[in-house]
């Protein structure tokens, strides 16, 4: 089978599905902080990431996600508070204290791409998500 023989990832970039497929991809996160659970929720500490992976390749601003989140003009601005709610709505955040002074965080959500710009993105990323749902004419496809 495919996908044993090869990651996820690798799959994608393989040209079995177009380009303008939409890709649904889970995104995980995690990282290490002194902020309480609830400053971590409301200062939200991943938006910076899950904005870099949004904005990453050569029609970014096509994304579904992007088309939902961004300002609709001729300069196609980013807006932080549109994404900042989405995170907040959509993520899911989740910590472990790993000593009296620090947490791990964990952030996940799922987000929609255009496969384009997909095989962009860090690899890791791509490989590590639990869920991976392609589009296509016949219907869903689960990697």
């Amino acid at each position: 089978m495919e996908s044993q023989d090869k990651s996820r990832f690798e799959i994608l970039k393989s040209g079995t599905y177009p380009h303008t497929a939409v890709v649904k991809l889970e995104v995980n996160f995690s990282k290490l902080g002194s902020v309480s659970y609830d400053e971590a929720k409301d200062d939200y500490m991943f938006l910076e990431e899950v904005s870099k992976v949004l904005q990453t390749g050569i029609m970014w601003k096509f994304n579904p996600t992007c088309l939902e989140l961004f300002v609709k003009d001729a300069e196609f601005n980013y807006n932080k508070k549109n994404l900042s709610n989405y995170l907040k709505e959509n993520g899911d955040i989740t910590y472990e204290e790993v000593d009296r002074n620090n947490h791990l965080y964990t952030f996940s959500c799922n987000l929609r791409f255009l496969l384009i710009n997909l095989i962009q993105v860090d690899s890791s990323i791509v490989n590590k998500s639990e869920m991976i749902l392609i589009t296509t004419p016949m219907g869903e496809v689960s990697l």
